[in-house]
């Protein structure tokens, strides 16, 4: 076969070779559009799961850190803050196990009437009671979020909400609280109670209700 392409005039060579060219070249870019095409399917379902587990709050930053580790070196800094996301999972085991009366707390709250008013404010001083113990709780501060405080000592940190707060059909901004705190667990605890609290306030309560 080299012998015959020996014999071609060099236009028909030139043109086999740009031939072999074209076909390498579809045939990488096929690769790589199917190799895009199955990571950004499982980016998507990483995503999903975030906003499921954690929030979308707290998806949207996980993706944004993703984003920034897989760009091209840029000429400026692009930082994303660190997060400890706690799954919502974890949020309601706690409650369940160590405030088991807050639920029927919360059944029994049907309007904005004074008297409901007066149960919402307490199932918020509940919430924010039990979750001050929680420093203690070596299994509610697990390894994860242990690690994210060692790693920010001397920073003040924000306890924040991470939940859909702002939606085509809900628009509740500022709803729920934002607090800053020392990296200690003890400061944490109490920030995460007046936070989890924060969702069952009546200002919220009342936002996303309008």
């Amino acid at each position: 076969m080299f012998n015959r392409l020996c014999e071609f005039p060099l236009r028909k060579k030139i043109l086999f070779y740009y031939l072999i060219l074209i076909v390498l070249i579809f045939f990488y870019l096929l690769c790589l559009w199917s190799s895009t095409s199955t990571l950004n399917a499982s980016e998507e379902k990483k995503s999903s799961y975030y906003q499921e587990t954690v929030g979308n709050k707290a998806a949207n930053l996980i993706e944004l850190q993703n984003v920034v580790k897989k760009a091209r070196p840029l000429p400026f800094k692009v930082q994303v803050p660190e997060i400890s996301p706690i799954p919502h999972e974890t949020i309601l085991n706690y409650l369940n196990t160590h405030a088991v009366e807050w639920k029927k707390l919360w059944s029994e709250i049907k309007s904005f009437s004074s008297s409901d008013l007066e149960k919402l404010a307490a199932l918020g001083k509940l919430i924010k009671t039990t979750f001050e113990q929680s420093y203690q709780d070596t299994k509610f501060f697990d390894s994860v979020l242990s690690k994210f405080i060692e790693g920010n000592l001397g920073n003040m940190i924000m306890v924040r909400s991470t939940g859909k707060e702002d939606t085509a059909e809900i628009a509740n901004p500022g709803g729920n609280e934002s607090l800053p705190a020392y990296p200690n667990k003890k400061a944490i605890a109490k920030a995460i109670g007046v936070v989890v609290a924060s969702y069952f306030s009546e200002k919220s309560l009342k936002q996303r209700h309008i």
